[in-house]
């Protein structure tokens, strides 16, 4: 009787610590989904809170690294981004999104040759997987100013998906910087119609028509920039200079 009694004891506790760990389980599954559907909604600050309750949480570091780099990228603090990238990459080292994004994480802290570094490590055979690898390795060559590098890489991007505004609005970028102010123009209203609401992709439409000499199209342009952000520095000192 002894014996059942201390088995019947054991069993009990076996019990009670299983019941903890799924509860345990389940408010962490329930965390990761609180935080995948701020994310998604670009509430970027509550998913950055609830990310960070389970970063090294087992079963969960991958996907809170690489979310919180994505949220990182979203809000401008690349510095962090890069760091939680990277620990994103020592989770899944030939995972092509998690190179691709930590690639462009270092891009956008300044860090151009350890992202082309990062870029060479993409599986040859996965780097058509979508148009991010070419979208990057455009944006390092840029950098570097080597022009004719970029454009020939957005227009790979652009071959994979040409339905992409920001790969249209960095081809005009380097377009722009190469004095081809008519194909910049080709690409910069083509941004314009597949995304309506950047007021970036409409300043630098301006620019290039300015450039052409199209003093008309090229004030519709600053002012539309305005109309969506009237923040926009660049649109409002470019509007000034030109009436």
């Amino acid at each position: 009787m002894k014996f059942l009694k201390t088995f019947s004891i054991y069993s009990a506790a076996v019990f009670l610590a299983l019941v903890l760990i799924s509860t345990a389980a389940a408010a962490q599954q329930d965390t990761a989904n609180q935080a995948r559907e701020a994310y998604y909604q670009e509430d970027y600050e509550e998913a950055e809170n609830l990310w960070l309750e389970i970063d090294d949480t087992p079963g969960y570091v991958w996907e809170a690294n690489f979310f919180l780099g994505m949220t990182y990228l979203r809000m401008g603090a690349y510095e962090n981004a890069v760091e939680h990238m990277e620990a994103a990459v020592g989770e899944r080292q030939e995972d092509y999104t998690t190179l691709v994004n930590y690639a462009r994480a270092l891009y956008n802290d300044g860090r151009i040759e350890k992202a082309r570094r990062v870029l060479m490590d993409v599986p040859s055979n996965l780097r058509d997987y979508d148009e991010q690898f070419y979208n990057v390795r455009g944006l390092l060559a840029m950098a570097e100013e080597d022009l004719e590098r970029a454009i020939r890489n957005f227009e790979l991007a652009i071959d994979i998906n040409a339905k992409n505004p920001y790969l249209q609005n960095n081809i005009g970028l380097a377009l722009i910087r190469g004095e081809d102010y008519e194909r910049a123009i080709e690409h910069l209203e083509e941004a314009a119609a597949q995304d309506p609401n950047e007021a970036y992709i409409y300043n630098n439409l301006g620019f290039s028509y300015l450039m052409q000499n199209e003093v008309g199209n090229a004030i519709e342009n600053f002012e539309r920039a305005l109309e969506i952000d009237p923040d926009h520095q660049g649109a409002r000192t470019n509007l000034e200079n030109v009436q």
